[in-house]
Formats: structure tokens, sequence, C-alpha cells
């Protein structure tokens, strides 16, 4: 099984934002995910050691290490070039996605119920008066700024894969995934979300991304 070492010379530090524990006894505030509020949550913010995922060898799987890098390919050839629209991704993508995990993950049946396009940029979307109410919608699609889970076992229901394709070289604000071999059971925390249950992740030094 392969798994990230954090001896790795082709590291950067960088700082993510982890689960902010309550006082003792209190309930943990729920997220309002699409909301001003949720975007004000606070987080604990950490650095940590992020490694360079091409200088590592070894095969990462999606069973063993929660994430795995696969050949995303068209069917019919195609280039991905831009997301113009939903119509136009649920047109041309879905197709590719349902492809892809069955002949990836096995899958015999592929239901997509989401897909977000990371085109704001968080800096922009992170500008918000203190006058706009918390329970202000939220409509920017910038990337997720905390570590998290996207489904808790009784939120995913069944087996959840997220796929995430990038249109070209990223140069900002890169999705970094962590070992889950390396993330212990008592760092998840279960919170209440107004979509649906998923868990935040608890600091804790030891983990890998």
């Amino acid at each position: 099984m392969a798994q990230i070492l954090g001896d790795s010379s082709c590291t950067i530090e960088a700082n993510i934002n982890y689960y902010n524990e309550p006082p003792p006894g209190e309930r943990p505030p729920p997220v309002y995910v699409g909301t001003v509020g949720g975007r004000r949550q606070k987080w604990n913010t950490q650095p940590m050691r992020v490694t360079d995922l091409r200088t590592v060898d070894g095969h990462f799987t999606i069973h063993q290490n929660g994430f795995q890098f696969v050949s995303f390919r068209s069917m019919n050839g195609a280039n991905y070039d831009r997301f113009a629209t939903d119509e136009e991704i649920k047109a041309r993508v879905y197709p590719d996605v349902k492809d892809t995990l069955k002949r990836v993950a096995g899958a015999t049946d592929v239901f997509i119920f989401n897909h977000i396009v990371r085109k704001d940029l968080y800096v922009e979307a992170s500008k918000i008066k203190e006058e706009v109410p918390d329970e202000t919608q939220d409509y920017s699609q910038g990337p997720a700024m905390l570590a998290h889970v996207d489904v808790s076992y009784r939120g995913a229901q069944s087996f959840l894969d997220g796929l995430n394709k990038p249109l070209k070289t990223v140069n900002r604000d890169p999705l970094a995934v962590c070992d889950a071999s390396t993330v212990p059971e008592s760092d998840l925390r279960p919170v209440e979300e107004s979509i649906e249950l998923r868990c935040l992740v608890f600091y804790n030094e030891r983990a890998r991304l």
C-alpha cells in the first residue's frame, strides 16, 4: 500500500483549516452550506507539510488511501477545455464520469446527484460586508478551504465517489487530498448541514497530505 511519507524533500508548508472544537458540553453549530454565515464560520488553522504527489512512488487507491488518480478520458475523444453551462456538463461530462467510475471503481450503476464548477476566486468570494445577514444565500463557487469528508458514513447511505477534473494546469488554490490511512476515526467530527451530514476533520499533526 502506498503511503505519503513526511520526510519527502518535495513538500511545502501550507495553512489548513480544521474543525474548531466547541467548548465542553456545547453542541457543534450547524454548517449552513451556501450561506454567508457558512463562509464566516471560524476554523482552527494549522500549518501542515503538503507533499507533491508527483514525487511519490506507489499507487494510491480509494479503498486504502481515500483517493485515487485515474485517466479521465472522453468516450468520444473530445477534449475538455471549458465547462460553459450546466446543460453542457450534463450532456458531455456526465456520461464520461459514469464510464470512468464503472471502469475504475467497478460500479454497476452510477447516479450523479450534483456537480460544482470551482470557478470563483476564494479571496473575492470572501469579501462580504459586515452588514450582510448570515442567512443570505451565497452563490459563489470557489474552492472549499477546509479539511472535510464530503459525507459521513450515515450520510453516504451507499458507496460514494467524488471526481475532480481540472480543465488546465492549476496555478492557485490547488486541491489537496489526505491519506486516509493517517487519519484515525477519533479525528472525524460529524456535523449537521443544511444539505446532508458530512464529517469535518480535527487537527492532527500525524496526518499526511
